[in-house]
């Protein structure tokens, strides 16, 4: 076990109680039931049927007030989580592992990583325990994919999330939950589960249209600040919940949680209009840049790649179609 980790005392699987508190409450007094900096607790219980979320996905009402009622009226549990990832699906054969512990750091953007990987450590030496070999990786296709999944012959195994809350008792001290979800169970079917409630979202695959006369024109650097302008204005109509990120090149992607088609169509023609409006000032010269839009809902046989694979098509449909316009993934 790394040195910076403390020891841990394993508590009863029903100190974890979805009968009286709901998942998030259930952390956060688990997070209150730290002893100390010199000592940690460890659980390792069952959710039931179910699916976990993260509490940004409650921002996307209506749509996830939908979601939770369809899977309700088939016996399945939306739980809402304090870590952010993706959604987690619970039932039989998936397995809860909470860490809590103390950690000293100023900003914990400083020692996450080393968390993370000190948790899947722990699990891989499991694993190893039963002759399992395996190793951290992305899964293509997987649900909640990040760097740190545990994987076994391509096949994920196990994800990891973190939530650090501000200890009030003394500066620089955080309550740290490290969470893992260990998956015994049919991959196929977990992943239905997952995909079925991410029915409600939706991404947006954007490119900024004629860029490459930009860069010939003003050269790289002008290039650069267009770029830069242009994720700047992404980010401002971007809600708190939506992720963004830089695909390659000039394009760039947005996950919009608990989004349906027609919200994301209407949020992609503002984004639109909003770049369309922007006058980017170089050197005294007024340089003006259009996006193409893709925009694709998931569904239940979509997996991360082909969800993007869809909205991409899409934008290049919208490119063809003249640019500067928004065009819906079939």
């Amino acid at each position: 076990m790394p040195a910076f980790l403390p020891p841990f005392t394993l508590l009863p699987a029903h100190t974890f109680d979805l009968s009286a508190r709901n998942w998030a409450d259930n952390e956060r007094a688990w997070l209150a039931a730290i002893p100390s900096a010199k000592q940690g607790i460890a659980l390792i219980h069952e959710g039931g049927d179910g699916i976990v979320v993260p509490r940004s996905y409650q921002q996307g009402k209506p749509a996830f007030q939908t979601a939770c009622q369809t899977l309700a009226a088939e016996g399945l549990r939306v739980h809402v989580r304090l870590s952010g990832g993706g959604v987690v699906p619970q039932g039989a054969g998936v397995v809860n592992l909470h860490l809590g512990y103390i950690v000293n750091t100023p900003n914990p953007l400083l020692v996450a990583e080393a968390h993370y990987q000190a948790l899947c450590g722990l699990l891989a030496e499991l694993f190893e325990h039963f002759g399992i070999r395996t190793n951290t990786q992305t899964v293509q296709g997987s649900f909640c994919d990040g760097r740190y999944n545990l994987a076994a012959a391509g096949r994920k195994i196990a994800g990891t999330a973190q939530h650090w809350q501000r200890d009030q008792s003394a500066a620089n001290r955080y309550r740290v939950l490290s969470h893992a979800v260990i998956l015994a169970a049919d991959p196929a079917m977990l992943t239905e589960r997952a995909n079925r409630f991410e029915q409600a979202l939706s991404v947006l695959v954007l490119d900024i249209d004629h860029f490459k006369r930009v860069n010939d024109t003003y050269g790289h650097a002008v290039g650069d600040k267009v770029l830069i302008e242009v994720a700047q204005q992404i980010q401002r109509v971007a809600r708190k919940d939506d992720s963004v990120c830089r695909l390659g090149g000039e394009e760039f992607l947005m996950i919009c949680p608990s989004t349906d088609i027609k919200a994301a169509l209407l949020a992609a023609d503002r984004l639109r209009r909003t770049i369309e409006a922007l006058q980017i000032n170089v050197q005294g010269t007024v340089i003006r840049s259009t996006v193409s839009i893709g925009v694709a809902e998931c569904n239940a046989t979509d997996t991360v790649a082909s969800l993007i694979k869809r909205a991409d098509k899409a934008m290049y449909v919208a490119k063809h179609g003249g640019r500067n316009r928004v065009n819906m993934g079939r």
